[in-house]
């Protein structure tokens, strides 16, 4: 019996409605049933019965069957050949496994450990004292900025009102610039409470930003400009050069976390400590070189 002509038949069988023990009754009577083989590896009926959903039309399980034997078939000729090539060795890989499975029990463990003993509130009192006393890992390696840009196409709607817009900010303003810019702009920024890397405003407005680096990289300077396809708008709100030291605000939540594995590696180098200390006590290990 061919892989073809058993599935139909077996599909027929799922689809059939038959009570429960008596599909238990078939279940056991051909769980060794050989439908699939590679060398000396076999897949079986029984392996396959519970992949069909309940209630499912039999054209769809003729299909999830012979896509799983396809698969299975596959894998199998796949595993055999890397393990018959030069230069792959089994038994690195399954130390490699074995070495992979203890480290994520050792992680899971800890993240467990951690959920309970971890304090994640940082005052703001620790990040300022981190942040000045650690000052030289925050000195700014390009430009950040804070400002308000655009990049229209110039077959936008409106488009004459905005460099008058952008120029005279207000709140009402910056909802409208937000709303028309989410219909309308291929790249916009409109949050003035954000610092920007220099790079990330590279990104949205390309060579506009480039040609005008020295100009951009004044507080307060203003650039309208037009190509030939959009309408570049750009308002600088401040600025803070590389060489400088970032702004605490823009570090702050690079400090919390900075702190937070502060705590999460002594909290797991005690935790250890405590283990073998416990382990010590109760002798559950021996050393035999000294």
């Amino acid at each position: 019996m061919n892989i073809s002509t058993f599935t139909l038949l077996l599909l027929f069988w799922v689809a059939c409605g038959r009570q429960e023990e008596e599909k238990k009754q078939d279940i056991s009577e051909s769980s060794t049933e050989v439908i699939a083989s590679v060398d000396d590896e076999k897949l079986y009926k029984a392996d396959i019965l519970g992949l069909i959903p309940a209630k499912t039309k039999k054209e769809d399980s003729l299909k999830l069957i012979d896509e799983y034997v396809q698969s299975w078939i596959r894998t199998k000729l796949i595993l055999n050949k890397a393990q018959d090539t030069e230069g792959i060795s089994v038994n690195d890989i399954e130390e490699k496994v074995q070495n992979y499975r203890n480290s994520l029990l050792a992680f899971e463990l800890e993240k467990k450990y951690l959920e309970t003993k971890l304090d994640t509130s940082v005052k703001e009192s620790a990040i300022k004292e981190y942040y000045q006393k650690y000052e030289s890992n925050f000195v700014l390696q390009q430009p950040i900025l804070k400002l308000y840009y655009l990049k229209v196409p110039l077959i936008a709607p409106d488009i004459d009102t905005l460099p008058l817009l952008i120029q005279n900010v207000d709140e009402d303003i910056l909802k409208r610039l937000k709303s028309y810019s989410q219909r309308n702009a291929d790249a916009y920024h409109l949050n003035s409470n954000e610092w920007k890397y220099w790079d990330n405003i590279v990104e949205d407005l390309g060579a506009l930003v480039s040609e005008n680096r020295e100009r951009l990289l004044q507080k307060d300077a203003l650039i309208e400009e037009r190509t030939q396809t959009h309408l570049y708008l750009v308002k600088v709100l401040d600025v803070q050069s590389s060489t400088q030291k970032a702004p605490l605000e823009f570090v702050r939540e690079r400090i919390k976390n900075l702190i937070l594995n502060q705590r999460k590696a002594t909290l797991i180098k005690e935790f250890e400590k405590n283990i073998y200390e416990e382990a010590k006590k109760k002798n559950k290990f021996k050393i035999y070189y000294k």
